[in-house]
């Protein structure tokens, strides 16, 4: 079976909405959210795991995770159950262990977790997949230089980030199964 593989912040999961979600969350218990992220960013990247450790020293690390299935639309949920149908679905993201819990919401067997983008480019050059979705029009350019089918996937960002994605960038998950029907 041919693999599929993809992204997974701001292209299968709405990272956007969620971290809207969290601020909301941490100004209801009175939390500081930039101070939780001025606090992430100084040991380390402002991602998940670094807020979630910040979190944690308030005891607060929970709320990060309830109710993250909310943030993966029915229709992304929909994409995912019919391309595995055609073919074997993989996630490759930058992120670690605690990115799974969003993956195991879309029912994704393989997934490739990686430090950052050039490893995910080497990673997904290395799969070599029938197709390649990911948010990042740098990561996209990289990997159709090196052969790779790759699309960019518009849906979950900020219109800034919109004004600058590719031409040819998807605006919406049904364009995959119109790219998938071709294969």
């Amino acid at each position: 079976m041919e693999v599929a593989a993809f992204d997974l912040d701001r292209v299968l999961f709405d990272t956007n909405a969620y971290m809207k979600e969290i601020r909301r969350r941490m100004e209801r218990r009175g939390i500081d959210p930039e101070r939780v992220f001025r606090k992430a960013e100084i040991e380390g990247r402002k991602d998940l795991s670094t807020i979630y450790k910040v979190l944690g020293k308030y005891g607060a690390a929970s709320l990060l995770l309830e109710g993250i299935s909310d943030f993966i639309p029915k229709s992304i949920r929909d994409l995912i159950e019919e391309l595995k149908k055609k073919f074997f679905v993989v996630v490759v993201s930058v992120g670690d262990d605690l990115q799974k819990k969003k993956i195991d919401c879309l029912n994704i067997e393989k997934f490739f977790f990686v430090k950052s983008d050039k490893e995910k480019i080497d990673i997904v050059k290395m799969i070599d997949p029938v197709f390649f979705v990911d948010d990042k029009r740098e990561v996209v350019e990289k990997l159709r230089k090196d052969g790779i089918r790759a699309y960019q996937a518009v849906w979950f960002l900020d219109e800034n980030y919109k004004r600058k994605a590719l031409k040819d960038a998807l605006r919406s998950p049904r364009e995959i199964l119109e790219i998938a029907k071709d294969i």
